[in-house]
């Protein structure tokens, strides 16, 4: 099916129209003016782009976790999973068969078109991610609307690319593991001028897929240039691409031996493949965005950015459904098809000062934002498939795939918002105030059923905080932020949703002890109101899923601590840690309340260590890991209970002579089985990769 064409935006034209205004600049790259060399640092310490005031971590009243690219290399990850396990709150929240994972933040699920960032700007994340271009991952947990409109207010993952740099470097790697997966990356970066006036940065990947379930491989290519132009001393242009293709099959999960007990999928072999050979999932993604940064005065700077993405997708799957008291050993399936188009453009204007009134220092951010988001998803008809042995399962290679449509939904929305914060620094205070203005309009069409409903809403969102600096490595911070969700039928059952609002309290300490370690200590109460739940009259829509009525309350409460640095010059150390809990404390269905939210462990647990063994042998390094997380539900009801596990990992890393270096990863070292995650119909789990063993090499000229 060939994806809708959409007319070009008006907000999407006015930002062509910026983006040439300031290229046509460009001939004053050719003058003969003297200016300053542009040196975009890659590695931060500080969170560039989630904290767009440009606040230390001991200046924030917030939880922020920043995993640099530094601490990725150490540990050889090689997915988004990898990453978010050293974040304190974080837990996966069900997979989407192959396609990618979700994330839970504080018990809340995270939207992936609205909870994720990159560089600072929405990112549509509806598919798997290169780490190629990511230069360090941070994590703001809770509400953070006052800058980055409607969102679950669990909190908010921002990607931070790789920038141009001035000094010219290459860098090549390749990566193979056990299972048969291999890779290939190139990074390049330096000048395109003698003068150093434009810069640029080139990141390609090649990844051959190969998965230890049976069956499940596939392909993917990765093209991402970047470039920064100094269009004056006071004057520059960030421009950046990429373009993401991921084809592969789809996996849809094991399903649990005994029904009321997914731990039981370990009696299946973790190999064993329960969908079909040609159930293809083609993903093509291209974003690009412009950044243009203008500083007016010592004080003050001028920021515009505008981003834009498509997202395609075109997907056969199998699902399984729940088998028959009659045929415990059967698992019935169905086949079906589905088609995505989703487009995004989003714009943001900002006025940034940083500047004193006597002996009051102020860093005051003003802006207006943008984001329109339109999609066209088509889903076909369920087509019966025979049925496969729970233990020995075997495909049939000829599924067919109804083109009768079952949904034809069509999605427009935007989001307005226009803010106002203020930092003001007092000696060892520091005190945050602001406020945020959204306008949400979002209109759904089933075209099939002729289902139509509209949701408009406007919601005022403050946010204020302190922080108290006690010693110069020490301080204390308090603050109550507010968010805005927007709620779509998109289920077919054509009910219209008001937005849910979410508001946290939040308190806790940061410092940073010897050796450069850093901690931080946080304790929350975070309340989601007026959410969805399940009818409690049962309806249900076409596709026999669940209608929904609104007026649920959730609420979460815990403790996190995380530390990470060099406890000494030879031990690195990483440790997070979360105690809990998060439940539904008032819903439309009286049976529900007291119910824990899914996905939401009531513990959790990471610690890393990597020690330097220059002694034994300069350059080499060996790292042990372990993660640990807590009995959890799969579903909403709570009769699916995920069985707690506990996984470990190691490492080496050899710095090899010259710019080259080699290192061994092993996932899972004791070979364990456990339920990594369940899928969203909570019909099949995911067991975890059996024990993995991975290389890379990286090579610097």
């Amino acid at each position: 099916m060939a994806c809708t064409r959409c007319k070009p935006s008006a907000m999407a034209l006015a930002c062509a129209a910026l983006a040439c205004a300031a290229l046509s600049w460009l001939p004053a790259l050719a003058q003969d003016v003297p200016i300053a060399t542009v040196q975009v640092s890659g590695a931060r310490s500080t969170p560039p782009d989630a904290n767009r005031l440009g606040l230390g971590v001991l200046e924030t009243p917030q939880a922020i976790t920043a995993i640099t690219a530094d601490m990725m290399r150490a540990q050889g990850v090689d997915s988004l999973e990898d990453i978010l396990l050293n974040v304190p709150g974080i837990t996966q929240a069900g997979g989407h068969a192959g396609i990618f994972s979700n994330f839970s933040a504080r018990g809340f699920q995270l939207e992936n078109a609205s909870n994720y960032f990159r560089d600072g700007l929405r990112f549509d994340r509806q598919s798997q991610i290169s780490l190629q271009n990511i230069e360090q991952v941070e994590v703001i947990r809770g509400p953070a609307s006052l800058q980055y409109g409607k969102l679950v207010p669990g909190g908010l993952v921002n990607f931070v690319t790789k920038k141009p740099r001035a000094v010219s470097r290459y860098e090549a790697s390749v990566y193979v593991n056990r299972f048969g997966q291999a890779e290939a990356g190139f990074d390049a970066t330096g000048k395109l001028d003698s003068a150093g006036k434009a810069l640029y940065r080139l990141n390609l990947e090649a990844r051959k897929i190969d998965s230890f379930r049976d069956s499940v491989d596939g392909e993917s290519y990765f093209l991402a240039p970047a470039f920064t132009f100094a269009l004056s001393d006071a004057t520059m242009l960030d421009v950046m691409f990429e373009h993401y293709r991921h084809d592969t099959l789809r996996d849809p999960g094991q399903p649990a031996p005994d029904s009321r007990d997914p731990g039981s999928v370990t009696r299946i072999d973790p190999a064993a493949f329960f969908g079909e050979p040609d159930a293809t999932n083609e993903v093509r993604n291209s974003s690009g965005a412009l950044r243009l940064n203008h500083r007016v005065n010592e004080q003050w700077q001028l920021r515009a950015d505008y981003s834009g993405s498509r997202f395609e997708r075109d997907m056969h799957f199998t699902v399984n459904l729940n088998r028959r008291p009659a045929a415990p050993l059967r698992v019935p399936r169905v086949a079906r098809a589905g088609f995505t188009d989703a487009r995004s453009d989003s714009v943001r204007l900002e006025l940034f000062g940083d500047f004193a009134t006597g002996e009051v220092r102020h860093k005051l951010l003003a802006g207006v934002d943008r984001l329109e988001r339109r999609v066209d998803d088509l889903t076909t008809a369920n087509t019966m498939l025979a049925p496969v042995d729970l233990f020995h399962p075997r495909p049939t290679g000829n599924a067919s795939y109804s083109s009768e449509p079952l949904f034809d939904e069509r999605v427009r929305a935007s989001d307005t918002g226009i803010y106002l914060q203020d930092q003001i620094s007092m000696g060892a205070w520091n005190v945050m105030m602001g406020v945020r203005h959204d306008r949400l309009r979002e209109n759904y069409h089933e075209r099939m059923l002729d289902l139509r409903s509209r949701h408009d809403a406007g919601a005022t969102s403050p946010s204020a905080g302190f922080t108290y600096r006690v010693a110069p490595r020490l301080s204390l911070y308090a603050s109550y932020s507010r968010s805005l969700d927007s709620n779509m039928a998109t289920n077919g059952c054509g009910r219209s949703y008001g937005a849910s609002r979410g508001s946290q309290v939040e308190a806790g300490a940061k410092g940073r002890a010897w050796g450069g370690l850093q901690w931080a200590l946080s304790a929350f109460s975070l309340t989601r109101s007026n959410g969805l739940s399940e009818d409690p009259s049962g309806a249900v829509d076409a596709d026999d899923n669940s209608c929904l009525v609104q007026g649920a309350k959730q609420r979460s409460t815990g403790v996190e601590l995380e530390t990470s640095g060099r406890i000494n010059r030879q031990v690195r150390l990483l440790a997070a840690f979360t105690q809990m809990n998060a439940r539904v404390s008032a819903d439309a269905n009286p049976a529900m309340a007291g119910k824990k939210l899914r996905n939401a462990p009531r513990r959790s647990a990471r610690m890393w260590l990597e020690y330097d063994l220059d002694a034994a042998a300069p350059g080499l390094r060996a790292s042990l890991g372990v993660t640990h997380v807590g009995e959890r539900f799969a579903n909403d009801s709570n009769s699916l209970r995920l069985p707690a596990y506990t996984a470990w990992d190691a490492g080496l890393r050899y710095a090899l002579g010259g710019d080259g270096s080699l290192q061994m990863t092993v996932s899972n070292a004791s070979n364990r089985r456990y339920v990594e995650d369940s899928l969203p119909n909570a019909n099949s789990v995911n067991q975890a990769a059996p024990r993995n063993v991975s290389l890379r090499y990286t090579h610097q000229f």
